[in-house]
C-alpha cells in the first residue's frame, strides 16, 4: 500500500536518500537544497529541517557522502559545477549547512560524481562533459575541503586511442559496494556521448603496484560497443562467485556477470546474463537493493518506478521448500526479495507452535535445515510455560516430522557454541579447551548474565540434546547433525546491522542494547569469543548436507580471541574509531581454545579468519551507520 512520507517543494528536480534512509535531500530548479528529517525515528513521516539556496541555477543531482565522514552532500548544478556541503556546528551555534569545496573544470561540465570508501580512505570519481574522468582522494577524513587529484583518465580500453573533441550529454558511475582489504578499489563507468569509444561501460580497477587506474573489463558485445549508456549499477555481492552489474542503453537493461579473478593479462571475463527489455526511453537511474537481488529503475518510459526481481540469479539443480512464519503477505514479500514463483523454491507457511503445519513442507525432502528458534514467548500462552519448553518442543516436532515423512535422510540443526561451555562442573575454572564433549550446565551464575541470555542458552542447550537423541532411535533412518556456530560476523543483506555483528563491534559502539555485555557474557561462558564468518556458516550447512554420511555434534568456529584481543586488533587496525573509555580497564582472561578440528577433519575449510570477520563486520556497521568517526563521537559528547 502506497503512503506519502514527505511533501516536496514545488520545482523539485532531484532527490537523494542518505545511506541509512533516515534523511532525504532535495534540489530545486532555482538552486535550493532542502533536507528532510523524521522527528520520530519510529515514524515514516519527514519534514524539511533545512532549506538553503546554494546556486542561482538549478540543482540536477545530489549525492550523499558515506556516513562515516559526516552529514554531507555533493551537489551538481545545471551549469556543470560541483560543490560539497556539510552540516556542522560552529562556536556553539545550531547545526547548519556550510560550503566545503567547489570543483571546477574550465570549459567542461560535471555530469556525475560518486564516492567510494577504500581502506579508510574516501575517493570521489567525477565524470565531465568532455569525456575526461578525474579521481580525487580526501587527504584528511576530518576536513572535507582537503581533496587531492589522484588520477585523470578517459573511458577507453586502449590508451593509444585517438579521437576528436568529445561532447558528452550524460555519464553514470557506480563503485563496487563490497570493498575490503583483499580487493583493489574498482568502479564501472559509462557515457552517453557522440564518441563511440567512450560510451561502452568499462570496469576500472586501481593498480596498487603502479599507482594507476586500469580498465579491466568492457561490458558490451562487439556490435554494441558504440551504444550510448544511460545508467550503470553495481550490485552488492553477498556470497556470489561473480560480480553483477546492470547497464542501461536504448536496447534495454543488460545484466552482466563479471568474474572475481583476473586472467594472466589482468582482465576480468564477462558474460551477458540477461536483457531486461520493454523500455521505451532513457533510463535515468538504477539502484540495487542490499541483497543484490532486486533492481529498481526510473526513466522516460512513462513508469514512475520499475522493480525487477532477478530470477536469472537462481542457478541450482535443487528443488527446495521453505517454511515461513505466518504473517500477512509473507510469501509475496519473500518472493519479491528472493525470486519468482516459477523457480524451484516452494514456500509454505507454518507455525512452530503447530507442528502438523510442517508436514507438507517436509514431505518429500531429503534434507531439513532447522535454523530458527523462538526468541520471544507470549506470556499469555498456555501451551508452553516458558521459552525453554517452547524451544525444546519446537525442535522435537521438526524431528518427528522428518521421521514421519520417511523421505528425510538428515536433519541439520543450527546450534550455538554457548551450549558447549568448558567450565568445570564445580565452577572453579575452565577445562583446557572447548570441544564437542563440553555441555553448558543449566545453573550458571555469572557476572555478565541476564535472565534473557541465560534462558536462551539453556533453551538451545536442551533443544540440542533433544534432537541429538534421535540418533539413538533404532530403525529411524534419520541422521541428525548439530552445527554449533560461533558468534557470526561479516556482511548482511538486511537493512539493519544484525545483533551478532553489533556484539562484535560493540567495543566501538558501546553497550547499546546490552551488546558489549553480550560480548563479555560469551567470553565468561566459553573462556574466549569463538568467531565465524557468515559465508562460512552457510557453506558449513551445505557441507553437512552434501557429505555422504554424517551425524553428531560439530563446532563451527574459525577463531577464538578474547575480548582484550578483539579490542587490541580494533585499536591497532582501525584508529579512525575509538574504544569506549569505560571498556578499557578490565581484568585479563586466559583464552580457551575452541577446537573445531572435528568438522575440518571431515573436509571442511574456513575462508574467513579473525581479521576478515572483524573487518567485514566493521564495514557492515559503517555502511549501515552504526559507527561514527572519532571527531563525530567527540562532538556528540562535548
Amino acid at each position: 500500500m502506497e503512503k506519502s512520507v514527505a511533501t516536496l517543494d514545488k520545482g523539485t528536480t532531484c532527490t537523494s536518500w542518505n545511506y541509512c534512509g533516515q534523511r532525504l535531500a532535495t534540489g530545486t530548479f532555482n538552486g535550493f537544497l532542502s533536507i528532510f528529517d523524521s522527528p520520530d525515528p519510529a515514524s515514516s513521516s519527514f519534514t524539511a529541517t533545512s532549506n538553503i539556496r546554494i546556486h542561482e541555477g538549478g540543482i540536477v543531482k545530489i549525492v550523499w557522502i558515506p556516513p562515516e565522514y559526516g552529514d554531507a552532500v555533493a551537489c551538481i548544478c545545471g551549469d556543470g559545477s560541483l560543490s560539497l556541503w556539510e552540516e556542522i556546528a560552529e562556536d556553539g551555534l545550531p547545526l547548519e549547512w556550510k560550503l566545503c569545496e567547489i570543483f571546477h573544470c574550465k570549459g567542461s561540465k560535471v555530469l556525475d560524481a560518486q564516492f567510494g570508501v577504500i581502506r579508510t580512505s574516501l575517493k570521489m570519481v567525477v565524470a565531465f562533459s568532455d569525456g575526461h574522468v578525474k579521481v580525487y582522494e580526501l587527504l584528511n577524513p576530518f576536513e572535507l575541503k582537503n581533496w587531492q587529484l589522484q588520477a585523470e583518465i578517459q573511458n577507453v580500453t586502449d590508451s593509444v586511442s585517438t579521437f576528436g573533441k568529445a561532447s558528452c550529454f550524460s555519464a553514470s558511475i557506480s563503485w563496487n559496494p563490497q570493498q575490503n582489504e583483499s580487493q583493489e578499489p574498482s568502479f564501472v563507468l559509462g557515457f552517453n556521448s557522440d564518441t563511440p569509444q567512450l560510451n561502452s561501460s568499462k570496469v576500472w580497477v586501481f593498480d596498487q603496484a603502479h599507482h594507476r587506474w586500469l580498465p579491466v573489463a568492457e561490458l558490451a558485445l562487439s556490435l554494441d560497443k558504440s551504444d550510448q549508456v544511460f545508467a550503470v549499477a553495481w550490485a552488492p555481492n553477498i556470497g556470489r562467485a561473480y560480480e553483477l552489474i546492470a547497464v542501461a542503453t536504448r536496447k534495454g537493461i543488460t545484466i552482466w556477470h563479471v568474474s572475481l579473478n583476473p586472467d594472466l593479462d589482468g582482465r576480468l571475463s564477462v558474460e551477458k546474463a540477461a536483457l531486461l527489455s520493454g523500455y521505451e526511453g532513457e533510463v535515468w537511474q538504477m539502484e540495487w537493493d542490499m541483497s543484490g537481488m532486486t533492481l529498481a529503475t526510473s526513466g522516460t518510459d512513462g513508469m514512475d518506478i520499475c522493480i525487477r526481481t532477478s530470477s536469472f540469479l537462481v542457478s541450482t539443480d535443487l528443488c527446495m521448500s521453505a517454511a515461513l512464519p505466518k504473517t500477512e503477505a509473507t510469501e509475496e514479500l519473500f518472493l519479491t526479495r528472493h525470486g519468482h514463483k516459477d523457480t524451484k523454491l516452494v514456500l509454505f507457511q507454518a507455525d512452530i507452535y503447530s507442528p502438523h503445519e510442517f508436514d507438507d513442507a517436509i514431505q518429500g525432502c531429503e534434507f531439513v535445515f532447522h535454523v530458527a528458534t523462538p526468541l520471544q514467548q507470549d506470556p499469555k500462552s498456555s501451551q508452553y510455560k516458558d521459552r525453554v519448553e517452547a524451544t525444546i518442543a519446537g525442535a522435537r516436532s521438526i524431528a518427528d516430522c522428518c521421521i514421519k515423512s520417511q523421505t528425510v535422510k538428515r536433519l541439520i540443526y543450527t546450534a550455538t557454541v554457548l551450549a558447549a561451555s568448558p567450565l568445570n562442573e564445580d565452577g572453579s575454572g575452565y577445562k583446557s579447551c572447548m570441544d564437542e564433549s563440553c555441555w553448558t550446565p543449566s545453573d550458571l551464575s555469572l557476572i555478565y548474565a541476564s535472565d534473557y541470555v541465560l534462558e536462551y542458552t539453556n533453551a538451545k542447550t536442551l533443544a540440542e540434546k533433544e534432537v541429538l537423541s534421535y540418533n539413538e532411535i533404532e530403525d529411524a533412518k534419520l541422521e541428525v547433525v548439530t552445527l554449533l556456530c560461533g558468534l557470526v560476523g561479516g556482511e548482511t543483506i538486511l537493512s539493519h546491522v544484525p545483533a551478532s555483528v553489533q556484539v562484535i563491534i560493540s567495543p566501538f559502539t558501546g553497550n547499546i542494547s546490552g551488546y558489549y555485555q553480550g560480548l563479555k557474557f560469551i567470553e565468561e561462558v566459553l573462556g574466549s569469543v569463538p568467531l565465524v564468518g557468515v559465508d562460512d556458516v552457510c557453506e558449513a550447512h551445505i557441507f553437512c548436507m552434501e557429505t555422504p554420511s554424517m551425524k553428531g555434534r560439530f563446532l563451527c568456529s574459525a577463531a577464538d580471541p578474547t575480548v582484550t584481543e578483539i579490542k587490541a586488533y580494533l585499536e591497532e587496525n582501525h584508529p579512525e574509531f575509538k574504544i569506549d573509555e569505560k571498556f578499557r580497564e578490565e581484568p585479563e582472561i586466559r583464552g580457551i581454545k575452541c577446537d573445531s578440528s572435528k568438522l575440518m577433519k571431515m573436509g571442511f575449510k574456513y575462508e574467513y579468519d579473525m581479521r576478515k570477520i572483524i573487518d567485514e563486520s566493521l564495514e557492515c556497521g559503517k555502511r549501515l551507520a552504526a559507527l561514527q568517526l572519532i571527531d563525530k563521537m567527540d562532538s556528540n559528547t562535548s
